[in-house]
C-alpha cells in the first residue's frame, strides 16, 4: 500500500455521525473561544449549540464529551464514536445527527470562508466538504 493512496483514502472518507457532531461542536466553541467571530455568526452558532444540547441530553457521559473544549475534532469524534456505540444510539438518532450537520453545512461553509475565523475551525473542513459532496 502506498503512502499516497492512504492519504487520499482518508481525505475521501465519508464522515459518520460522530465526525459530524464533533465538527458542529467545534463551531459551537466559537462562543467562548472567539467572541468577535461568534458575534458575526451568533444565530447560526446558537442554533448549532442548541442542536448539541439536544444530543447531549440523551446521555450524561455524552454530554460530558460534548462539553469538553480544546479537543481536536478527531479526538472528539473518537470519544463520541465509542460512547455512541456503548449507549447503542438507534439508527434514527445517528441519521438525525447527520441531517443536522447537513442542515448547518451552508453556514459552516460560509464561516470557513471567513478569513477572520479561528484557525481551529480548519480541522472541520474535511467534514463540511464531505457533507456537501454527499
Amino acid at each position: 500500500m502506498s503512502l499516497f493512496s492512504k492519504s487520499s483514502e482518508s481525505k475521501q472518507r465519508v464522515p459518520d455521525a460522530s465526525d459530524c457532531l464533533a465538527a458542529v461542536t467545534k463551531f459551537g466553541e466559537t462562543k467562548v473561544g472567539a467572541h468577535a467571530f461568534y458575534q458575526k455568526y451568533r444565530p447560526s452558532v446558537d442554533t448549532m449549540l442548541d442542536f448539541v444540547k439536544t444530543v447531549s441530553a440523551k446521555d450524561r457521559k455524552l454530554g460530558w464529551i460534548l462539553a469538553s473544549t480544546g479537543t481536536s475534532v478527531e479526538q472528539l469524534a473518537q470519544a463520541l464514536r465509542k460512547r455512541l456505540s456503548e449507549i447503542e444510539l438507534v439508527d434514527e438518532s445517528e441519521e438525525d445527527i447527520r441531517s443536522g450537520a447537513q442542515r448547518f453545512q451552508p453556514e459552516m461553509v460560509r464561516m470557513l470562508e471567513d478569513t477572520s475565523r479561528p484557525k481551529y475551525l480548519d480541522e472541520c473542513r474535511w467534514v463540511v466538504e464531505a457533507v456537501s459532496a454527499a
